[in-house]
């Protein structure tokens, strides 16, 4: 009768020490949110520092402006002449067109636009 009174005495500190076992797992798990929580909340609060917005230069009303390239003249004067010829057709499809004519224009052609 020993051996089941001792085999009961060795049952009810096994009981015992596995509920320690699942209190400290508890208890690890609760400190292990915290931590998460805290690192969360430090990670949603620490900003990276904002660029202040480049100041945008002043242009000065009287300064020169830059020259028209040569390709800006060709369209001027060439864009009347195919919308007239083409109403039907949009910006896009004009600029494709006017792309596509000065490729066309030999070196001397294009000159003429850019002296």
């Amino acid at each position: 009768m020993s051996s089941t009174s001792s085999s009961k005495a060795t049952i009810a500190s096994l009981k015992a020490e596995i509920d320690e076992l699942r209190q400290s797992i508890q208890n690890l798990n609760t400190e292990l949110s915290g931590l998460k929580m805290s690192l969360l909340n430090e990670a949603t609060t620490t900003t990276t520092p904002v660029k202040a917005p480049k100041e945008k230069k002043v242009r000065d009303p009287d300064a020169p402006k830059k020259p028209v390239k040569g390709f800006m003249l060709f369209s001027q004067q060439k864009r009347a002449e195919i919308k007239t010829a083409n109403p039907d057709m949009t910006f896009g499809q004009i600029g494709a067109e006017l792309g596509r004519l000065w490729k066309a224009l030999s070196a001397e052609e294009q000159a003429t636009y850019k002296a």
